[in-house]
C-alpha cells in the first residue's frame, strides 16, 4: 500500500506551552486548557476540562490555539493517547505534553487519522519512539515522521464511519459492564443486610463478646529489612492484607511482643481511615499473613467463640449497618479515626452459634458469588479492550 509521512501533508505539527513557564497564570474559568488527562481516545469532552486560561494568555499562546479537526497526541508522561477536536464552536489551547496535527481536511479525515493512530500497530510505534528520563517523551520530529496509508478521502471517511459504528457498540457494552461492576458491592451489601435481621435476633454490643485490641506503637527506628512482619494500617485493604509495602521487626525481639502476635483467622480492622471508596478496610488473616505482629492503629478482635464466631462477625462488618456505625468517626490530625471503644459499642444481631455457623456458610456463598461476578466483569472488560484493538487492527490491515 502506498504511504505518506505526516510531515508531507500536515499544515501544522506543533505542541503547547505551560502558561506559568512564560509568566502567565491559569484562570478559574475562561478558555479550556487541555492536558494529557483530557486526551482519551475520542473527541475531547470539554465538560471534563478543569484548567483554563484567559483571553490575554490565549492570545500570547496563539501558536497552540486549537481548531476544529485537530488530531491530538500525548507526547509526555503517558505516551500515545489520541483525541481530536470535533466542535467548530470551541476555543481551546494545550500544554507541552499535547501535540496537535492539523491536516487539510479535504485530504485527511481527522476521525480516520485519530482511529488509525489509536490502532495497536501505531501504539507500538509510539512505544518505540519513547525517550527515557524522569518523564518519558516523544518529539515533534518523531510525530512528523510517522507513515500513514495514502488513500482517498472517500475511503478514509468510509472506514471512519464503519469504525465509529463498531466502536460505539463496544463502548455501549463497556458502559453496561461498568454499571454492573459498580452495582456489585451494593448487591452484596443488600444480601448481607437481609441476613443480619435485627427483628429476628436480639442485638447486643459487639464488645460484650469481642474485644478489639489495638496494636503496639513500634518505633520506625526499630524496623529491619527482614525478620517478623509488622501489620500496619497501610497493609489493610477491604477484604485482604497487602504486603507490597512491608516492614519487619528483628526476630530476636519477637518474644517481647507475644500479646501482639497475630494468628490464622484473626479478624482485623484499620482504625485510621477505616472506610474508603472500595469498602471497609477489614480482613481475615490467611496463611500468607502470619507470622506477624499487630501495630498501632490496627485492631484485632479477641472473641469469645462460644458466643460469636469470626466468620459471622466478619460478615457483619460488610453490612450497611456496620458501615453507618463507623462513618461518624473522629478526626485525628485530619485523618478519620475510630477507637476500639466505638467499634465495641456497635450492636450486632446475635443468634445461637449453631445458627451463626449456618449463616457463615451463607455469608461465604454471598462473598463467593460477588467474587465470581467481579471476575466475570473484569474478564468482560479485558475482552472488550481486546475487541477494540482487533477491530482497529483489522480495519487498517484490510486497507
Amino acid at each position: 500500500m502506498k504511504t505518506i509521512i505526516i510531515d508531507e501533508v500536515a499544515n501544522i505539527v506543533s505542541k503547547g506551552t505551560t502558561p506559568t513557564s512564560i509568566g502567565l497564570s491559569f484562570s478559574i474559568k475562561g478558555i479550556p486548557f487541555l492536558r494529557g488527562e483530557n486526551i482519551l481516545g475520542t473527541a475531547v469532552n470539554f465538560s471534563t476540562v478543569k484548567m483554563f486560561i484567559d483571553e490575554n494568555a490565549h492570545q500570547k499562546l496563539n501558536r497552540s490555539a486549537l481548531q476544529f479537526g485537530d488530531v491530538l497526541v500525548t507526547i509526555a508522561g503517558t505516551i500515545g493517547r489520541i483525541g481530536h477536536i470535533d466542535s467548530k464552536n470551541v476555543t481551546a489551547n494545550c500544554n507541552q505534553a499535547v501535540a496537535f496535527v492539523r491536516m487539510p481536511q479535504d485530504r485527511i479525515d481527522p476521525i480516520w487519522l485519530c482511529l488509525l493512530l489509536s490502532s495497536p500497530e501505531y501504539q507500538e510505534l509510539f512505544a518505540q519512539f519513547v525517550v527515557g528520563g524522569a518523564i518519558p517523551n516523544v518529539s515533534l520530529q518523531q510525530i512528523k515522521s510517522i507513515e500513514i496509508p495514502d488513500i482517498t478521502i472517500e475511503a478514509q471517511r468510509g472506514i471512519a464511519a464503519r469504525l465509529k459504528t463498531q466502536m460505539a457498540e463496544v463502548e455501549k457494552a463497556r458502559k453496561t459492564a461498568e454499571v454492573q461492576q459498580s452495582d456489585i458491592p451494593t448487591l452484596k451489601i443488600s444480601a448481607l443486610d437481609k441476613l443480619f435481621d435485627y427483628t429476628k435476633y436480639d442485638p447486643v454490643r459487639i464488645g460484650l463478646h469481642a474485644k478489639l485490641q489495638s496494636g503496639f506503637a513500634f518505633k520506625s527506628k526499630e524496623f529491619k529489612p527482614s525478620g517478623i512482619k509488622l501489620l500496619r494500617n497501610a497493609n489493610v485493604s477491604p477484604g485482604e492484607i497487602k504486603w507490597n509495602d512491608v516492614v519487619y521487626l528483628s526476630e530476636d525481639q519477637e518474644k517481647f511482643f507475644d500479646a501482639y502476635k497475630l494468628k490464622l483467622g484473626d479478624v482485623i480492622i484499620s482504625l485510621d481511615r477505616p472506610l474508603i471508596s472500595s469498602g471497609i478496610k477489614s480482613a481475615k488473616l490467611s496463611n500468607k499473613d502470619i507470622p506477624s505482629l499487630l501495630v498501632q492503629r490496627v485492631g484485632r478482635f479477641i472473641l469469645n467463640e462460644e458466643k460469636i464466631l469470626p466468620d459471622y462477625l466478619f460478615g457483619f462488618m460488610k453490612t450497611s449497618h456496620f458501615k453507618s456505625a463507623i462513618s461518624g468517626h473522629d478526626q485525628s490530625l485530619g485523618v478519620p479515626h475510630i477507637s476500639p471503644t466505638q467499634v465495641e459499642s456497635i450492636e450486632i444481631p446475635l443468634p445461637d452459634v449453631n445458627i451463626q455457623k449456618e449463616m457463615a456458610s451463607q455469608i461465604s456463598e454471598i462473598i463467593e458469588i460477588e467474587s465470581a461476578i467481579k471476575k466475570a466483569t473484569i474478564n468482560m472488560m479485558t475482552d472488550l479492550d481486546s475487541l477494540s484493538k482487533r477491530i482497529l487492527s483489522q480495519a487498517f490491515e484490510m486497507n
